[in-house]
């Protein structure tokens, strides 16, 4: 079985034995990744999390974004976290994974007249 990559400059091929290269498509497909498309699942609503954008063809940045509600049942609109901004136009999440203990208060947290335990 052989495999072929295509680099920049150079093209690589890789030659299996038929059993050896089941046995690396079994692992390869089985791998688990900390990412999870916005094609196959969008992140919780005022949850912060890790997006990878892509901004052009050729260009992507990662950055801390939440998934909100524009007013009570208007579209969902993406935030840059550190400015509570949305994001731009042209800047399309493609990808993202939980962010550790950067959870915001639930919406029942957020109701009107709720006290606030900050100092």
């Amino acid at each position: 079985m052989e495999l072929e990559y295509e680099g920049d400059r150079s093209q690589t091929v890789v030659r299996f034995h038929l059993q050896c290269q089941a046995v690396w498509d079994e692992v390869r497909q089985a791998r688990s990744s900390p990412w999870t498309l916005v094609s196959q699942e969008l992140p919780p609503l005022l949850h912060i999390v890790e997006a990878r954008l892509t901004l052009s063809t050729q260009r992507a940045i990662i950055l801390n974004v939440m998934r909100v509600n524009h007013g009570d049942t208007g579209p969902i609109v993406w935030l840059n976290v550190t400015t509570n901004s949305p994001l731009p136009a042209n800047w399309q999440p493609v990808e993202w994974r939980p962010v550790a203990d950067q959870q915001l208060p639930t919406p029942a947290e957020l109701a009107p007249g709720r006290a606030s335990h900050r100092a």
